[in-house]
């Protein structure tokens, strides 16, 4: 028998961790729309490019302060989060998951993570006797059981578990300035948030335009990045349009400024996105051409917006 969240499914994003996120914070009836989401998390302003331009850039980093801003939305994290390289008994590991996706089912709390052996977040909405139900790319009405015993045995041995419980909503002004401050520590120390080969900031992007220059960017990874970073851009400019709206005094023409610079970012990396479409294919250097000329309009673009986001944080 299936012991189940009724409705608690993914909201289908390429970007995949904040889809899931969002769908457990709509069981939870936080009310937060998809751009206050991405936003108030900082996702909408992160990038993490890797070397060659591999398709791990949007998974493949730090998320733990991200994840602590989820309590400005009204939701507390907690996350079970171990490679199985590093691990002497992952078994016992994958027991810790499996007790505490219970446990919070039961509680009528939702779960989502990574460690299914597709290379994304999914939802768990249920269990039974077997295993997990999940919600997630490919099966967005839901599948299971999958064996809790299977969890994180593939090629990405890694499980990153997240159950969302529900705390106070914070005051907007304070959800904007603490997403904002971290936005801009992302893109200046990113030793902190990301892993060894990986870049952020405006030199993600100096690494991206080489790396398509030189014709060394995996095409897969290309369009993969393309994707996410370009949903996260339309998302950040449609944010701060609405905290434009929320708040109030001397950071609105800041916000607004931001705005401006970022829906630029979203219209290149959008035609890039188009160039280069899902699941990736062969480029040529006339390509290369196009799309090199596309991430210098969007770094010019960014680097804009970081410094309008600069002026944001120092009004509120």
């Amino acid at each position: 028998m299936i012991k189940e969240l009724e409705n608690l499914r993914s909201k289908g994003k390429w970007t995949t961790h904040l889809g899931c996120l969002g769908g457990c914070l709509d069981y939870l009836k936080r009310g937060v729309s998809d751009a206050w989401l991405f936003g108030t998390t900082g996702h909408a302003f992160i990038l993490n490019i890797p070397d060659g331009v591999q398709a791990s850039g949007p998974t493949a980093w730090n998320t733990q302060k991200m994840l602590s801003l989820v309590s400005n939305l009204g939701g507390k994290i907690e996350t079970i989060s171990q490679w199985k390289p590093q691990t002497k008994d992952f078994t016992k590991v994958q027991e810790e998951v499996w007790n505490l996706v219970r446990r919070s089912i039961d509680a009528g709390n939702p779960c989502y993570l990574f460690g299914f052996g597709i290379h994304d977040y999914f939802v768990i909405y249920g269990y039974d006797d077997t295993g997990y139900y999940c919600s997630g790319p490919g099966c967005d009405r839901g599948t299971g059981p999958i064996p809790w015993q299977t969890l994180g045995d593939n090629d990405v041995p890694w499980i990153d578990l997240h159950a969302v419980s529900p705390v106070l909503v914070a005051e907007d002004t304070k959800t904007v300035k603490d997403a904002l401050e971290f936005v801009l520590e992302f893109s200046k120390t990113p030793n902190k948030w990301l892993w060894t080969n990986y870049k952020s900031g405006l030199a993600a992007y100096d690494s991206w335009i080489q790396s398509l220059a030189d014709g060394k960017a995996n095409t897969y990874g290309i369009a993969y990045n393309t994707v996410v970073w370009s949903e996260c851009r339309e998302l950040g400019a449609q944010f701060l349009r609405e905290a434009g709206r929320r708040l109030s005094g001397a950071a609105v023409k800041p916000i607004e400024e931001a705005a401006e610079h970022y829906e630029v970012v979203a219209r290149q990396l959008r035609t890039l996105s188009k160039l280069f479409p899902m699941p990736g294919q062969a480029e040529d250097k006339e390509l290369r051409k196009k799309a090199v000329t596309l991430l210098q309009n969007a770094r010019d673009a960014e680097a804009y917006g970081l410094a309008s986001l600069e002026k944001v944080v120092a009004a509120l």
